[in-house]
């Protein structure tokens, strides 16, 4: 740009077409970072916010029309046992529960002679909404396929939202409270609502999703002490840090999202270094995959005499961070679920 003395960046056809067509398969996250690594392509791209956008636009385009309420409105016209239940105010909450699917689950449920397993998360890629899916394992079959039973298409994350779903739940399948048990995250909406309508329910937890969350505090820890220091080489890690683990809000993202914020902070700190009370250096990385094991090997326990004994020494070798970070946000919460 003559006028301003900068440099024109225009990307031609060819390579905008190559990014839409990527855009629709991959998040922006993952994409910038593919484009801005690629020598051929990093002078094109101005910053993360553009790719973002331009994956909007596709998604965009893919849809029926551009009023998606009236779409839903529509599709329970001319669907109506599928829709079960939709509101606009306060919230949007859109039930998704079809009459078939509801009758194989229920002959499932009195054939089958274990518990069936579901399994109820959130996804946040779908639409513009959250999407809450629950999903079963059909034991008639080999390989006990996950089989989607319905789904809570909502606004935000309220347990009232949840409410609404499960509620359906209890008065379409009232079997569940007793021949299922559920695994679901760490997230105390879902818990709640579950509880509230199925008493007898058994509730399980992600192991996988506790052991994201592990890393996912250490990491933001770190990455506020580093903010609040001059120095971001070499981190003394002192007794009673600035930032308390426990302050973390640990809420499950979307796989998507907590992999490229993993990855994103893995990048920047996986050369710093910590000390721990016995003077042996180790990255962050390090120390968090140690953590993890160590957590690990504690649900491994058949008994709660073994966990208790373990724990003890495996205190012994945490830093105080850590500690109230497990009493707080793990074993407070063993007592009233189960870990899978």
């Amino acid at each position: 740009n003559e006028k301003y003395g900068s440099r024109k960046s225009t990307i031609p056809r060819s390579v905008m077409n190559d990014i839409d067509e990527r855009a629709k398969t991959t998040t922006a996250s993952n994409l910038y970072r593919e484009l801005v690594t690629n020598p051929q392509l990093s002078y094109l791209i101005k910053n993360k916010q553009q790719i973002a956008d331009r994956r909007k636009a596709i998604l965009r385009s893919t849809r029926v029309s551009r009023d998606e309420i009236f779409n839903i409105f529509e599709l329970h016209l001319n669907n109506p046992i599928y829709i079960k239940y939709y509101t606009l105010v306060p919230y949007l909450n859109v039930v998704c529960l079809d009459d078939e699917s509801v009758l194989i689950f229920k002959k499932l449920l009195k054939q089958s002679k274990s518990l069936v397993v579901l399994s109820y998360d959130t996804t946040f890629q779908l639409t513009d909404a959250y999407v809450s899916g629950l999903v079963y394992r059909n034991s008639m079959f080999v390989d006990r396929p996950a089989i989607l039973l319905g789904c809570l298409i909502h606004e935000t994350k309220h347990e009232t939202n949840h409410d609404i779903f499960v509620r359906q739940l209890q008065l379409s399948i009232p079997e569940m409270d007793t021949k299922c048990v559920l695994v679901t995250d760490d997230e105390t909406a879902f818990q709640n609502s579950f509880r509230k309508f199925f008493p007898h329910l058994r509730l399980f937890q992600y192991w996988n999703h506790k052991m994201k969350n592990i890393r996912r505090s250490m990491y933001k820890a770190h990455k506020k002490k580093q903010e609040k220091k001059s120095d971001d080489n070499v981190v003394e890690l002192i007794a009673d840090p600035i930032v308390q683990l426990n302050t973390i809000n640990d809420e499950h993202l979307s796989d998507a999202e907590s992999s490229d914020e993993l990855t994103d902070v893995e990048d920047e700190i996986a050369g710093d270094e910590i000390t721990t009370t016995t003077s042996i250096k180790e990255t962050l990385k390090e120390k968090a995959s140690r953590y993890i094991s160590d957590v690990k090997s504690l649900f491994s326990n058949d008994s709660l005499l073994s966990f208790e004994a373990e724990l003890g020494i495996k205190k012994k070798q945490w830093d105080k961070p850590f500690i109230r970070y497990f009493d707080n946000r793990i074993l407070s919460k063993l007592s009233s679920l189960e870990v899978d």
